[in-house]
């Protein structure tokens, strides 16, 4: 789970559906952005039954953290996932869990923004990649303007040690320095990673919403 936020602004919660008839238990590790172990615990899995861990920050004992991400493990099978939720309106995004052996050199996040837009709008997007290679990866990020055709993107490119989340929060403007842009980001890399993006509206009141992961380039053209 590679988007878990613990901060005055967002809880997470996570949650495990047991997909078959066996009891079993799940082992959760919360580890921050330079992959350091901040708090782990044990949940019972219910038969053909969903499991919730409600603030998994506060019930493993582990501090704030706003670029976190989380290891699941079971004995039994099951599907894994997290709700990153505001506390200002409850509004929550979904983070489905994604293997480690799924990733890949070759991603591609099918949207971000950074636009303001009708009724005081402001679209956002935040980034998330995960190295989960015993090596570093050199990591760039290739993006395809909304509406428009290039055979030269812009590039930035960045280090990811072994183990390590990049936190790229509002993505185009704090990386690419665009203040009024979409488009897509095609991430490749020397190492396999996983990737996520959360985009939402930044509104005085809260935010709300969606997460895009990072879906390998194989797997998602047509």
């Amino acid at each position: 789970l590679v988007f878990l936020v613990k901060s005055s602004r967002y809880r997470t919660n996570v949650a495990f559906a047991g997909t078959t008839a066996q009891r079993g238990t799940v082992r959760v590790k919360l580890r921050n952005a330079s992959g350091a172990l901040i708090g782990e615990g044990t949940k019972d899995i219910l038969p053909n039954g969903q499991t919730q861990i409600d603030r998994v920050f506060d019930a493993f004992g582990a501090p704030a953290t706003t670029v976190a991400r989380a290891e699941v493990t079971s004995d039994v099978p099951v599907v894994a996932f997290a709700t990153v939720i505001d506390e200002r309106t409850g509004d929550p995004f979904a983070v489905l869990a994604q293997k480690a052996s799924a990733a890949s050199v070759d991603l591609v996040v099918p949207s971000t923004v950074h636009k303001d837009g009708a009724n005081n709008a402001k679209y956002r997007s935040d980034l998330r990649i995960f190295n989960p290679s015993a090596e570093a990866a050199t990591v760039t990020l290739s993006l395809y303007p909304g509406g428009a055709t290039t055979s030269s993107p812009v590039t930035r490119t960045l280090p990811l040690a072994a183990g390590a989340l990049a936190g790229l929060d509002d993505v185009l403007a704090g990386t690419f320095g665009l203040f009024d842009a979409y488009g897509a980001l095609r991430i490749t890399s020397t190492k396999p990673v996983l990737a996520l993006a959360n985009t939402f509206n930044d509104a005085p009141e809260g935010t709300s919403g969606q997460e895009l992961p990072g879906v390998p380039v194989s797997t998602f053209a047509v």
